[in-house]
């Protein structure tokens, strides 16, 4: 999103990084958007403006409700929905929603939304950070590539059960709130990237809210049965950077990640993971810079530019 906001004012149209309550520039982005308030959004916002959320909190699906603004657009990058406390989950695709537009990240979760709700679903990708093309240069030849890059991640316990079983010199584990520039240095020198995320519908009821709820109470998830969520960005990241990936393509990797390109592990099956990350252990330099160049080519086709028609498309800018 501070990407997305970024490419709008740099096509000369105002726009903000909106949070619920005191916002502070986050230290680890290389560039980071204007941020303003829940408070300060309603204050400025006129008929003309339009509105991207991106979650289903209280506060800022109300917030959003009584806004002046005519277009209202939920964009989501997956297609679990959280119910209970806290979040108003489906009452956002509900005949009584003040969202006007509904986007999502890949065909795959723009078509269930569709098919689920009953709602007309578009597509607006992930697009690439600035000059992808010296991101993937940036990145040594395969034989000084060395090490297996994991984000710790809603699939941390995944981790914990993997490292065991690879050499545990060749791991490094990094951590959210990294600095964009260290991880972007860290995917251009790691012999791959493994994706462990799986998707929220593989966690037991019970642990749920731990994992995505931050301890609140009397919360749910209701999920697709099929490989729709995960976060999409750091497998798009490490393939710009010309680092190999090593997962199940979920969420906007469903659109460009394949057998070709990437190590593919079954969905929710760990062995099938671990089979994987040994073949990328073993495979030789050729057949990994290989694969490396197949995923920047599928991958750096989603451009700015790209966005940007696209986004036109879709506001009738």
């Amino acid at each position: 999103m501070n990407l997305f906001v970024n490419m709008v004012n740099d096509h000369g149209i105002q726009s903000y990084m909106v949070l619920p309550r005191n916002p502070e520039k986050a230290s680890f982005l290389n560039r980071t958007a204007p941020l303003i308030d829940l408070q300060a959004m309603l204050t400025m916002c006129t008929a003309d403006d339009v509105i991207i959320d991106g979650w289903q909190l209280d506060e800022i699906c109300d917030a959003t409700q009584i806004a002046p603004a005519r277009r209202k657009v939920f964009w989501y990058h997956g297609c679990s929905v959280p119910i209970g406390k806290g979040y108003q989950g489906e009452a956002v695709y509900s005949p009584r929603s003040c969202y006007t537009h509904y986007w999502n990240v890949s065909t795959a979760c723009a078509l269930y939304v569709s098919q689920r709700y009953g709602v007309e679903s578009s597509v607006m990708p992930l697009f690439a950070p600035e000059e992808p093309a010296k991101l993937y240069s940036q990145g040594m030849g395969y034989n000084g590539r060395k090490g297996v890059l994991v984000l710790w991640a809603r699939g941390a316990w995944r981790i914990l059960r993997l490292l065991p079983r690879v050499s545990p010199d060749t791991v490094t584990v990094i951590y959210p709130g990294y600095d964009e520039s260290r991880w972007y240095e860290m995917l251009s020198h790691h012999r791959m990237f493994v994706s462990v995320d799986q998707g929220i519908g593989s966690t037991p009821l019970w642990r749920r809210v731990q994992y995505r709820l931050f301890g609140k109470e009397l919360n749910y998830w209701k999920t697709p049965k099929s490989r729709l969520l995960g976060f999409p960005t750091p497998p798009f990241e490490a393939a710009l950077c010309g680092c190999v990936v090593v997962g199940a393509a979920m969420g906007g990797g469903l659109d460009w990640m394949n057998g070709d390109n990437c190590f593919m592990a079954e969905d929710l099956n760990l062995d099938s993971l671990v089979e994987q990350v040994t073949l990328a252990l073993e495979a030789n330099d050729e057949y990994m810079e290989s694969k490396a160049q197949a995923a920047f080519q599928a991958a750096s086709r989603f451009t700015k530019e790209r966005a940007w028609t696209k986004l036109c498309e879709l506001l009738d800018l």
